[in-house]
Parts: C-alpha cells; sequence; structure tokens
C-alpha cells in the first residue's frame, strides 16, 4: 500500500512541482515508481488471473498502476512545455521537438490502455476521434481500440457464462460457441454462438468481471490526471461518467434494442434497416444474446466506396488529408473555422 501511495503522490508531485528542473525530475520520480511497482507485483501475486471481488485494497493498486504508467509521460509533456516556451523560438523547431514527443509517447499511451483495460479503452476510443486537440501520432496509435481491442482468455468467458446460466451452462445453452471474440471494448466482448435447441446463429456480448466498480475506481483516477494534463478533456470525462453508469445492466440494452427496432420498422422495412433482436430468456445483467446480422462495418464500407471511385492509395491520402485539416481546425468559442475544410466552405 506505501508503494502504491508513494508512486501516485511521489510522482505526481515531482511532476508539478519540479517542471523545469531537468534531471533532478528523474531520480526521486524512478525511486517511487519503483516502490510502487513492488507494492503492485505483490498484489497482482495475490490475486492471480481470476476474476476476484475488487476490494478496497485492489482499487487502491490498481489506482497506483494508472498512475505509474501515466505520471511519467505526463512528465515529460510537461518538461516540453517548459523547454518550448522558456527556450525555443523558433515555431518549426518547436513542432519537430513535439512530433518527437509524439512520436515516443504514443505507443506507450497504447500500451498502457491496453494494460489497463476497462475505463481507459472507452477513453482512449474517445480520444482516437477528438481530431479537434488531440496529436496525430496519438490519434493513430489509439485508432486500433475503436475494433481491435484484444479479449479475455478463453476460460475467463466460460467462468462468465457459466455464472449467468449455471453450472456448464455453456454446452447446456450452445451447440457452438466461438471463443475468438468478434469485437471486444471497454467493458466486455462480443462471441459468435449458435443456439442449443433452436439453431439460430447469434452474438453473445460477455460483460468483463468486476466492470462497474473498476469504472468507478478508473474515474477517480482520470479525472485528477485530465485536471493536471489534459483539461480541454474534463467534460468528456464527466459525459462518460453519466452515460457508462447506466449501462452495465445488459437487460436494459435489450430492452433498447426492442424499442428501437419496433420504431425502426414502423418507418422502414427490414431491407433498409435492421435492428438486432435480442433473444430474451438468455439475458441477464451480464449476458446478451442476439440476432447475429453479418455485414460490412460502416467505416470500411465507406472506404470501399471511396477506393472504388479514387483508388486505395488515394483514398488513404484523402483520408490523412482530411483528418490533418480537421487537427488545424481553428476553435473560437466552439466553432469550426470553415475554410480549414476542403473547399473552403465546410464539411458538406
Amino acid at each position: 500500500v506505501g508503494g502504491v501511495v508513494g508512486g501516485a503522490a511521489g510522482a505526481v508531485g515531482y511532476g508539478i512541482r519540479g517542471l523545469a528542473r531537468g534531471g533532478e525530475i528523474l531520480r526521486p520520480a524512478v525511486l517511487v515508481t519503483a516502490a510502487a511497482s513492488l507494492g503492485l507485483s505483490a498484489v497482482d501475486r495475490l490475486r492471480g488471473e481470476g476474476a476476484v471481488p475488487l476490494n478496497p485494497l485492489a482499487g487502491l493498486c490498481r489506482a497506483g498502476d494508472f498512475w505509474i504508467r501515466a505520471a511519467p509521460l505526463l512528465m515529460r509533456y510537461r518538461i516540453e512545455e517548459q523547454i518550448s516556451n522558456r527556450f525555443i523560438r523558433d515555431p518549426a523547431e518547436k513542432q519537430r521537438r513535439w512530433d518527437r514527443l509524439h512520436d515516443r509517447c504514443a505507443p506507450k499511451a497504447l500500451a498502457s490502455i491496453l494494460a489497463l483495460r476497462g475505463f481507459y479503452i472507452k477513453v482512449g476510443q474517445v480520444a482516437s476521434s477528438r481530431n479537434d486537440f488531440m496529436p496525430m501520432q496519438i490519434i493513430k496509435a489509439l485508432s486500433t481500440l475503436q475494433d481491435d481491442v484484444p479479449g479475455m482468455p478463453q476460460e475467463e468467458v466460460r467462468r462468465i457464462v457459466n455464472k449467468a446460466f449455471g453450472e456448464d451452462g455453456l454446452e447446456r445453452v450452445f451447440s457452438e460457441f466461438d471463443f475468438t471474440p468478434l469485437g471486444a471494448a471497454s467493458i466486455g466482448q462480443c462471441h459468435a454462438a449458435t443456439l442449443r435447441d433452436t439453431g439460430e446463429q447469434v452474438c453473445v456480448k460477455v460483460q468483463s468481471p468486476n466492470a462497474p466498480r473498476l469504472f468507478r475506481v478508473d474515474l477517480q483516477a482520470a479525472k485528477i490526471f485530465c485536471r493536471l494534463a489534459l483539461p480541454e478533456f474534463e467534460a468528456v470525462i464527466d459525459e462518460l461518467e453519466r452515460q457508462f453508469l447506466t449501462e452495465f445492466d445488459y437487460r436494459r440494452e435489450a430492452h433498447n434494442l426492442i424499442t428501437v427496432g419496433d420504431n425502426m420498422r414502423k418507418k422502414f422495412s427490414r431491407s433498409l434497416v435492421v435492428v438486432p433482436r435480442p433473444v430474451e430468456r438468455f439475458c441477464t445483467s451480464t449476458m446478451l444474446v442476439m440476432e447475429r446480422l453479418p455485414g460490412v462495418k460502416l467505416a470500411q464500407s465507406m472506404w470501399n466506396d471511396l477506393a472504388a471511385a479514387i483508388g486505395a492509395e488515394n483514398a488513404d491520402d484523402f483520408i490523412h488529408s482530411y483528418r490533418f485539416r480537421l487537427q488545424e481546425v481553428s476553435q473560437t468559442e466552439g466553432r469550426v473555422n470553415p475554410s480549414c475544410f476542403p473547399g473552403g466552405g465546410g464539411p458538406e
């Protein structure tokens, strides 16, 4: 516990109070980080690989783990900010220094998010879409979180399904179950399966163990980090909190699928819009079973159309150019400058 507290408080304290002190920051920061690492590794050995109840000590260790990973990145950016503001006059040289820093830190940010998982994956997904203030290096690195998050181990998925459906529930409910996820996200992942009683092909969404409690711990750490490093991101964190603390009961999601599906059928034929239908008898608070609808992701479909019209290489160049222009968007009281978009007349 002392190691975790020392890592969180010490690393942040040295980062804030000693921004302009150069190498003097690094020695104490390394010491408190090492101490915290020892505390975390001991707790990790006690926890093992399976899901365990998230007691206060485990929550504290997770918060400490976040700060061990985040504090060095925060200090690097704060130090570079001080150096650039005080000693660098050439704007081009400033940009080159920032680009080098982004290049070094982007892979570390992605690795930290993948190690922490949970709420931080959701933050990374949101950050990867914020062309208005996130560097392109960060956006490119974190874009893999949109659809390429590593899934939970097979045995953990089996435990979750059996906990929801009872002993040997997976074999009783499904005749086929693909343990390779179709996709994984911040609080769960989705698997292709076949119902044993009807033979229907379905998607099974399973929630990660301790997801709601981990999110609450992660939210507090993320809020503190944003106050120190990304104050413009605080509103995003607040909105994520309001949104996601209501999304841990998959029965609510099943109800929403039914409601949206009924509303869509009143306006559109099934050939135009299809909403997957939940299999309600198998839906629980941590398990959502719904019909499987094969198809192509919207973003991939749009890229296919663009590539067919102007060629694959040109399509990649166009998307990169457009994202770069979005990053250069001028922000005046939250308004977008249309001249930054192709044609100068706006995003249309």
